[in-house]
């Protein structure tokens, strides 16, 4: 049997909650019916001017804080160009998207940035 490669894309907000379960559950059933799977999380780009917790700070409903104290920092990098990158180098045969209502135009413009040779792969 041929090993299939799928990659997982979690479009999330910017430092919103961290991966949900079914991802991992799914990345676990894939590993275990001995394919490879990769994930492409964007929690940590910069893709807003403000994450929700800073807004919640703007309008006084949380008290301001500091992400960096806690060892958690932004990637500098441009998140569309790495997910081009992430697809190029891995070559998958399926991308799995999970999102929901809030992370969906995200979720498409992730995918629309896809390389026109590369649109054959399922999504």
């Amino acid at each position: 049997m041929r090993k299939v490669k799928f990659l997982l894309v979690y479009p999330n907000l910017m430092l919103v909650n961290t991966l949900p379960n079914n991802i991992g559950i799914l990345a676990a059933v894939i590993k275990n019916a001995g394919h490879n799977v990769r994930l492409f999380d964007t929690t940590l780009y910069h893709t807003s001017d403000l994450s929700n917790d800073e807004m919640r700070v703007k309008r006084m409903q949380i008290r301001k804080f500091d992400i960096h104290s806690y060892g958690v920092s932004l990637k500098d990098e441009n998140v569309y160009h790495d997910f081009v990158r992430c697809v190029t180098e891995y070559q998958p045969d399926i991308i799995g998207v999970s999102l929901v209502q809030d992370t969906l135009t995200l979720g498409l413009y992730l995918i629309e940035s896809i390389p026109s040779e590369m649109r054959s792969i399922p999504i």
